[in-house]
């Protein structure tokens, strides 16, 4: 009787370490996620964080290395733990991660160039009024995703992390709703188009760049730069159904 009862407590002990690693690896994944989507964003938090988990799964690697004959399954997932880590530093060891100003807020992410190059373009009718729209939406996505993963890569500890969801749980529902239904098909299909019109979108629309300038740094010509901006910004406004009614005062102060 006292024996099954030892067994009982074994099982029940097995079975709540079971439940615990199965947390801490979907907290783990989760983890991966916001790191590459933080590196995506070129957060420069990004990096400062990624080194920093990798080296501690490392030093807990080589801690636990000392019990290595009762604790060599918890090593050997740390030090996998560390190279996944590791692939994304590596992957994105020449981004350049623009963002620099670690005081800043969302808003102030942009430095405002003396004229707005969306509304240059638009002048010069290289975009349309539907394309111009785009470029806003895209701008207030982007810089509300921004926002939402400061949050979560703050939070990114060992054993802790950057809690459930996504980053569009920490956006306001209408833009998140845009963000999911919106952005990020419309990212991914650029993704599979080429490597360059998503950053001069966000050199453009997002961080104010001038054309020629963003043209210069993705080294492509001043004219086949403006057709893939064009072009990326007719593709984000097919996944949208422009309201005739809306003004575009409307759409860029988010409805107030």
């Amino acid at each position: 009787m006292e024996q099954h009862g030892k067994d009982q407590a074994a099982v029940a002990d097995i079975a709540k370490y079971q439940r615990r690693a199965a947390k801490d690896q979907r907290g783990f994944e989760n983890t991966l996620a916001i790191l590459s989507e933080s590196f995506d964003m070129r957060m420069p938090e990004a990096r400062e964080k990624a080194e920093k988990l990798r080296d501690n799964y490392l030093q807990m690697a080589v801690n636990l290395d000392q019990q290595i004959a009762l604790m060599g399954a918890r090593a050997r997932r740390n030090i996998n733990r560390a190279e996944k880590i590791g692939k994304i530093l590596e992957v994105n060891r020449n981004r350049n991660l623009i963002r620099a100003r670690h005081d800043a807020t969302p808003e102030l992410l942009v430095k405002p160039r003396s004229r707005d190059p969306i509304q240059m373009l638009l002048e010069k009718n290289k975009i349309d009024t539907n394309q111009e729209r785009a470029a806003r939406e895209i701008a207030r996505i982007y810089l509300a995703s921004v926002a939402a993963l400061m949050a979560k890569i703050g939070r990114l500890e060992i054993g802790k992390g950057p809690g459930r969801g996504s980053p569009e749980d920490r956006m306001p529902e209408q833009l998140a709703i845009w963000r999911h239904d919106r952005y990020l098909p419309w990212k991914e299909a650029l993704g599979k188009k080429d490597g360059i019109s998503l950053p001069l979108i966000i050199d453009v629309a997002v961080d104010g760049h001038s054309v020629n300038a963003a043209c210069r740094y993705r080294r492509v010509g001043y004219q086949r730069g403006v057709k893939l901006i064009g072009e990326a910004l007719t593709l984000y406004a097919e996944y949208r159904v422009w309201d005739s009614g809306e003004s575009l005062k409307t759409i860029i102060s988010g409805g107030r």
